[in-house]
């Protein structure tokens, strides 16, 4: 699949996550910060089922996108937590999954930690705290 189509298709997937009740659900590589949903109630199981048709498929375990995805995540986990953010979570299935107030992504220790791993971000990686 194309870059661009890959890249569409999660433009889509947001537009339906934030079309199926989680209005503050960021597009691709957006920083995210405080607006991530708690990924644990129901509006956001409700969204998912909603939208999986149209989740890109770097998200979708199982494909060769997925794990390409999770061994460079894996490698800009590494790096977050040996920059000043121990508990920050292993991916999962191309996802950086944290319970809501779990990491504060607006401390000076996160922010520099994003800095210096930054050369290491790797699709939607990117302000992937909050």
């Amino acid at each position: 699949m194309k870059a661009s189509a890959t890249a569409d298709q999660g433009i889509e997937h947001a537009q339906c996550m934030r079309g199926n009740g989680l209005p503050g659900y960021p597009d691709p590589g957006q920083d995210a910060g405080a607006n991530l949903p708690d990924r644990d109630s129901p509006a956001f199981q409700k969204a998912v089922r909603a939208c999986q048709s149209l989740e890109p498929p770097q998200n979708r375990p199982g494909t060769p996108e997925n794990a390409e995805l999770q061994a460079k995540m894996l490698k800009w986990t590494q790096c977050m937590r040996q920059n000043g953010v121990p508990n920050f979570p292993d991916p999962q299935n191309g996802r950086i999954l944290m319970k809501k107030g779990a990491i504060d992504s607006r401390t000076p220790q996160f922010r520099k930690a994003v800095e210096a791993c930054r050369p290491l971000e790797a699709g939607g990686a990117k302000g992937a705290g909050g």
